[in-house]
């Protein structure tokens, strides 16, 4: 009996071309539009503290703030995906 092949490794990310001069130039770039907005303002960090505060492990912390999120903003967070993804929404 043969042996099925295994599937070839692309040694590249899905990123084949692009206008900046370098990954590390990417990088940058992507830090610069999206860290400032990645970093919670009191108010997020007051509400998350309330919607985890009878949490007794990371786990259930990350489990109480997923079930908030998907609960009041699950439409939206595909919308956004697909637009940050750039694919138009289904």
């Amino acid at each position: 009996m043969n042996a099925p092949k295994e599937a070839a490794v692309e040694p590249f990310g899905d990123i084949l071309v692009t206008t900046f001069s370098s990954w590390s130039t990417l990088a940058q770039r992507l830090v610069l539009n999206f860290l400032p907005r990645a970093i919670p303002g009191d108010d997020v960090s007051a509400r998350a503290t309330e919607l985890t505060r009878g949490a007794k492990s990371p786990e259930e912390k990350l489990q109480a703030l997923y079930d908030f999120v998907s609960r009041k903003f699950g439409p939206w967070i595909c919308h956004w995906a697909h637009w940050l993804l750039g694919a138009p929404p289904e």
